[in-house]
């Protein structure tokens, strides 16, 4: 059977960290490893993480507390280098604070085993309000609000799985980490060769760029998590804008990153493929 390792990033999230490890115990394909680096919480998230690890010795945890604060990009950021020394086939992504339906592994693993072509694998999620003042995020391409699409243009919810072509992540098609599913040679031969220095980009929009600069983006339409919305969340509600001109400014901005990625990444690739020879 495929080995799978979960990389999650904690801090302060006592109050939702139980029900999101239970959520990943009660895996119908559980995970051989889950490697959490805590960030410096100053509430009882690491004493409920190491009561966990005690009571599921099933599955190997490794709880690493940061030194000092790195910030959750950074954090994940390290993360993804780590996962390098681990024996596995697949690598997953959680927060500390949603909710991963039963068979979330176990189908995405599945899908990936009979699809090589695939290095990155999405899913969609449903978003559920936990607390009066939380925010609904408007700036992602799946999800589900109160049975209804977040965005019309893209329902995702018909269990197929098809490709994410690169005019679809120029014009801003975005998914968390969290829904996502990556094959580990992926992460040690491509994304950790790129995603080096301060991390200013998130590592969801990292994995989305090379993932579709090399062709193995792929999204299953199925809902297999859920993202619980409250008032502690670290992401925003989404970007804000005042006018249309803003709008617009804001996602040029994100088709010229996109853009400059992949031509860079292209180069490299090739580079390191001429090489070889």
């Amino acid at each position: 059977m495929c080995k799978t390792l979960i990389l999650m990033a904690t801090y302060n999230g006592e109050k939702y960290i139980d029900a999101q490890l239970e959520s990943i115990a009660k895996q119908n394909q559980k995970p051989n490893y889950i490697l959490i680096r805590d960030d410096g919480s100053t509430d009882k998230t690491y004493e409920k993480i190491a009561k966990f690890t005690q009571q599921n010795a099933d599955i190997k945890i490794d709880l690493v507390k940061n030194k000092t604060n790195l910030g959750w990009r950074e954090n994940f950021q390290k993360l993804m280098r780590d996962a390098s020394n681990y024996d596995v086939d697949y690598v997953f992504f959680s927060d500390q604070d949603d909710f991963w339906h039963p068979e979330k592994i176990r189908e995405q693993v599945e899908i990936m085993e009979s699809n090589h072509r695939i290095n990155l694998l999405s899913s969609n999620f449903e978003i559920k309000k936990i607390s009066k003042n939380a925010t609904i995020p408007r700036k992602y391409t799946g999800g589900i609000v109160d049975g209804k699409p977040l965005n019309e243009d893209f329902t995702l919810t018909n269990g197929k799985v098809r490709k994410v072509k690169w005019d679809d992540i120029r014009g801003h098609f975005v998914m968390n980490a969290f829904v996502m599913c990556a094959r580990k040679d992926f992460i040690d031969n491509v994304v950790n060769k790129f995603y080096i220095g301060s991390p200013a980009v998130a590592h969801d929009k990292m994995l989305t760029a090379l993932a579709g600069t090399t062709h193995s983006y792929f999204v299953y339409d199925k809902i297999l998590v859920d993202w619980l919305r409250h008032d502690d969340n670290t992401s925003s509600g989404g970007t804000k804008f005042d006018s249309l001109s803003e709008i617009d400014d804001y996602y040029s901005r994100q088709q010229t990153y996109y853009d400059t990625l992949k031509k860079y990444t292209e180069f490299l690739l090739q580079k390191e493929k001429n090489d070889r020879k």
